[in-house]
């Protein structure tokens, strides 16, 4: 080893002890909240809506049958069938079939496009959508509930804000 590295190698506790001795007195609640008040823009919830689906994919038969048993699904939901008992019947998506279809909330850009654009249309509890057309096949949704965007409180937005203001006085004093 050289007596260069060795050094510096010996100095990194010591090098430590003094940043976290810089750092201690620091008002993180006071650095926090001029860097919420100066980036309040930057602490908000995204607009969410909360949905189930019925999938009715295309695995294991054509466009038309999947098509077909799409409208055949939102037929008996006109008629004033059970979206959860369809859902359970009928839907192609194991992974929520058994809860009803529920998705639960999800924002912008969490679900392929026209499955999204469809959700987001829907304004009405418990309206249910046309067979909607992705990759995966065909989705018949219900509408939930919409959460819209909201300013986070200081409160809520300092846990986002602290751990990188630390972060960057640390680079800074070591």
């Amino acid at each position: 080893m050289t007596r260069n590295y060795k050094e510096r190698l010996l100095m990194k506790p010591q090098l430590q002890f003094e940043v976290e001795a810089a750092l201690r007195d620091t008002d993180w609640d006071a650095l926090a909240s001029e860097q919420y008040k100066a980036n309040k823009a930057d602490y908000k919830t995204q607009e969410q809506v909360s949905a189930a689906h019925i999938l009715i994919s295309l695995t294991d038969r054509t466009q038309a049958e999947a098509q077909a048993r799409a409208n055949e699904v939102v037929a008996r939901l006109q008629a004033g069938e059970e979206f959860g008992a369809l859902a359970k019947e009928y839907s192609d998506d194991e992974s929520n079939a058994g809860r009803g279809g529920e998705l639960g909330y999800f924002t912008r850009k969490q679900m392929v496009k026209p499955f999204e654009d469809a959700a987001f249309a829907m304004t009405e509890p418990g309206a249910i959508s046309a067979p909607v057309e992705t990759q995966f096949g065909y989705h018949i949704i219900r509408f939930n509930k919409r959460r819209p965007e909201r300013q986070l409180s200081f409160e809520e937005a300092k846990p986002q804000i602290i751990p990188p203001l630390k972060n960057s006085m640390w680079q800074q004093v070591s």
